[in-house]
């Protein structure tokens, strides 16, 4: 016979997916605010904003999918198969709660300086790296490969990076939007 292939299956650590899910809003969050006011050509701040976003929603949905998959096979090993409602059972819903902490921000004062949003947005492309990291590991297939395209993110920092070097570039004393009388209040 031929020889015994070590079993494998998929692994998905919940805690660091939740985390993950929270440390990609308040890295959006940064980089969002960061960028607030800025005016330097071919920025994609709030591109690089959105990305994270959506990224966020796509662990949040894998882990609402697996929790939704643990609450139905606890329903079968407790009750047994399910019942079959009106609607059939391929119409049930299962309500999976969630605890996520809102993620608030704000917006830079008019005149913030951008070494100060450079080094927000550098703070960001950490976390940004940090996370990936950690959601590689959180959710891996039969193959021991990631589940998750946490490639993405570090397409998203090396974007962060470009724009960096962009405001870098550009004339420092039209990068960030002054108001008019500003100074007069």
């Amino acid at each position: 016979m031929g020889e015994d292939l070590p079993v494998t299956r998929s692994s998905f650590d919940i805690a660091a997916l939740t985390a993950g899910i929270t440390e990609l809003r308040v890295a959006a969050e940064t980089v969002r605010t960061a960028g607030i006011g800025l005016r330097c050509p071919d920025l994609s701040l709030f591109a690089i904003t959105e990305q994270l976003w959506l990224f966020s929603a796509r662990v949040e949905s894998l882990v609402r999918n697996l929790r939704a998959g643990d609450q139905h096979n606890a329903q079968l090993i407790t009750h047994g198969s399910p019942r079959t409602t009106e609607l059939g059972s391929e119409h049930a819903e299962t309500l999976v709660a969630l605890d996520l902490p809102v993620i608030s921000s704000y917006s830079p004062t008019p005149g913030h300086p951008l070494a100060a949003r450079l080094g927000e947005l550098r703070l960001a492309a950490d976390m940004i790296v940090s996370i990936a990291q950690s959601l590689g590991n959180a959710a891996v297939d039969d193959m021991g490969l990631p589940m998750l395209d946490v490639g993405r993110l570090t397409d998203l920092v090396l974007d962060l990076h470009r724009d960096m070097a962009a405001l870098l570039d550009c004339d420092p004393e039209q990068v960030v939007a002054q108001p008019a009388d500003w100074d007069k209040l």
